[in-house]
């Protein structure tokens, strides 16, 4: 995971806190309007409980996005039976984001978790 993010850092204690982030830099070519408005998206993860929050920030669509997939398959993989989504960073999502969301859940749910 590290080698995928920009910043990781990890915090001991009660509850354990592991914060993941990756900034993406101007996507010359994307999206009509968008491009060199410095997409963006920013995930962080904390453990507590049994429970894990994935808080994600900025803009999920269809060019950040790909960020994300590797986290989500990552947390598919280790199958954690609590996901919590926190969105209240978000400022956009598009189709392709709502679309890796619901990948999440499906998936989870195959493995019982929720």
């Amino acid at each position: 995971m590290r080698s995928l993010m920009d910043e990781v850092t990890y915090q001991a204690g009660c509850p354990n806190v592991l914060n993941l982030s990756k900034n993406i830099p101007d996507c010359p070519g994307g999206p009509a309007g968008r491009a060199g408005k410095g997409q963006q998206v920013r995930f962080f993860t904390s453990s507590a409980d049994g429970v894990t929050t994935v808080r994600i920030e900025g803009e999920l669509d269809a060019v950040t996005v790909l960020e994300l997939r590797p986290f989500i398959d990552e947390l598919v993989e280790k199958k954690h039976p609590r996901i919590v989504i926190d969105l209240s960073g978000l400022r956009l999502i598009d189709s392709s984001g709502v679309g890796a969301l619901v990948f999440l859940y499906k998936k989870s749910k195959e493995y019982g978790g929720w």
